[in-house]
């Protein structure tokens, strides 16, 4: 975790920062009668994907670049209270093999956390901020969302997606693959407009027979695209048939990114045309598109509001973690008494001791609510099963690094605790999910005998304000009339030894370690 800003938070303001394969793009807003009002925009055309290289290693000249740009974009940022920011990244960075260190360096750079976000996820910002920029109706929409590495597409009603899918086609990526040198030829730009269908035809069929009234381009390559047709007067407005075709006769006219002349068509924008217009072509192609209207809202946008929504405590992550116990027919009388006795085990300062803010407590209560998930499949091996679930769903409003936490949790809250493992998924939680699978384990432990008896009344305290040596105080007598509960323990003590802590049991009145 990046150390906390020392400048003093102004709690008016909220913001949000794409680290996108293409550019790097800042908002800062504050809300006004339910509005959000922008203040602020920054962009820097980074173009992070052209420095992934084949073997997924994100180069360091581009890291150094980027690093520039967020060291720039940190000055604006200062004064932005934690939970009122969000920072994400999207397909460069879920695909380089070093992200994680980048992600390191850019922390202590901007003094905030930034997370990676699974594909769905950024479809599902994407069209939150379009819904929000655009007019209302109950009519089927399409979104269209071309990114550096990756073009999200979302089909939905209003604020409701019905299906969504991330592509794996982007500007920046077919820029490096189709046109390396600059050069423009029409046998390159015809395979681009090839990929580009062939990536889409899997998921054609399924926006083609749903049906949609409306295609809205969300990206910067959408928007240069139209601004380009506006000024050179093939459009009235939007992008059609007739003027992409017009637009792709001079870019191959050109013949280089950088012959490229054209009213509308920014310098940033020249190495990124060519293969941003052979992405748009293949998606019009295959999805029978015949006119796009341009909006400016788009994922940082969408970052914003589903910020409100945490602040007000509409959590959408609390609603993805109900969806997912109904859907799995979780017992939630268990569920809900273990979460009890976590939260209760944490709630005397041992969460404190321990370094678990409220953001790591919410884990604590997902872990405990989806700890028997997995039962769903076959009770034996369940934690297996539950962890695999989460890790591999799509689950709304959580980072890709929130979902490997809360994964780990399920895996580990019983049987073998592996630090390998923990270090292994998460590398940079280390602590935060040995502490959180801890206390998830005891809980489980003390709640085992399920609604039979009552849940002992327990607490559990540090030794000497030490994270690592920790003391549960149980109920007088408990471990001489609850035989198979101190064997429980007996092992979790054993489980606790093996990943660097001591834990010591004992009787409210009278020292008793369990062992």
């Amino acid at each position: 975790m990046p150390p906390p800003s020392t400048t003093p938070a102004d709690d008016s303001l909220i913001g949000a920062l794409d680290l996108g394969s293409n550019s790097f793009h800042l908002i800062l807003g504050r809300l006004v009668d339910e509005q959000i009002v922008i203040i602020d925009r920054l962009r820097e055309p980074v173009r992070m994907g052209a420095g992934l290289g084949r073997d997924r290693t994100l180069d360091e000249a581009t890291q150094v670049r980027a690093l520039e740009c967020l060291a720039r974009m940190g000055e604006r940022l200062r004064g932005v209270a934690p939970d009122r920011l969000r920072i994400v990244g999207t397909n460069t960075l879920r695909r380089a093999r070093n992200a994680r260190r980048f992600v390191a360096r850019a922390e202590e750079v901007l003094g905030h956390e930034i997370e990676i976000l699974p594909g769905l996820e950024e479809a599902r910002l994407i069209y939150l901020g379009v819904a929000h920029s655009i007019t209302g109706d109950p009519d089927p929409r399409l979104v269209i969302d071309i990114g550096g590495g990756s073009t999200e597409v979302i089909l939905g009603r209003s604020f409701d997606i019905v299906f969504a899918n991330s592509l794996a086609m982007g500007c920046v990526a077919f820029a490096s693959k189709y046109f390396p040198n600059g050069e423009i030829t029409e046998a390159a730009f015809e395979r681009a407009v090839l990929k580009a269908r062939r990536e889409t035809v899997p998921v054609a069929e399924s926006y083609v027979e749903h049906g949609f009234n409306r295609v809205v381009g969300s990206s910067g390559t959408a928007r240069a695209i139209e601004r380009i047709l506006r000024e050179n007067g093939w459009t009235k407005g939007g992008i059609d048939r007739a003027g992409l075709a017009r637009l792709r006769r001079e870019v191959l006219r050109a013949g280089r990114v950088n012959a490229l002349d054209l009213p509308g068509l920014s310098d940033d924008r020249k190495p990124v045309l060519a293969s941003g217009l052979a992405v748009l072509l293949g998606l019009v192609e295959e999805l029978g598109i015949e006119r796009i209207e341009t909006t400016s809202g788009a994922m940082r946008e969408g970052l914003l509001y589903d910020l409100i929504g945490r602040l007000r405590h509409d959590d959408l992550r609390e609603h993805t973690i109900a969806r997912l116990e109904q859907r799995y027919a979780v017992d939630l009388a268990q569920s809900r008494r273990v979460e009890r006795c976590a939260r209760k085990l944490v709630g005397a300062g041992a969460g404190a001791a321990l370094g678990l803010d409220s953001e790591s407590l919410r884990f604590l209560s997902w872990g405990a609510r989806l700890h028997e998930v997995g039962q769903a499949l076959r009770y034996g091996g369940y934690h297996r099963h539950g962890a695999y679930l989460i890790a591999e769903s799509h689950l709304p409003g959580f980072s890709e690094d929130d979902q490997n936490l809360l994964s780990l949790l399920v895996l580990l809250h019983r049987r073998r605790l592996d630090l390998v493992l923990v270090e292994e998924r998460a590398p940079a939680r280390v602590e935060e999910a040995l502490a959180l699978a801890l206390v998830l384990r005891l809980a489980v432990v003390l709640c085992r005998a399920r609604g039979a008896t009552p849940v002992p009344a327990a607490g559990l305290t540090t030794d000497a304000g030490d994270p690592h040596r920790l003391v549960l105080t149980l109920e007088n007598g408990l471990l001489e009339r609850a035989p198979l509960l101190r064997a429980d323990l007996e092992s979790e003590i054993e489980a606790f030894g093996r990943v660097g802590f001591d834990l010591a049991v004992q009787d409210a009145t009278r020292p008793t370690d369990a062992k």
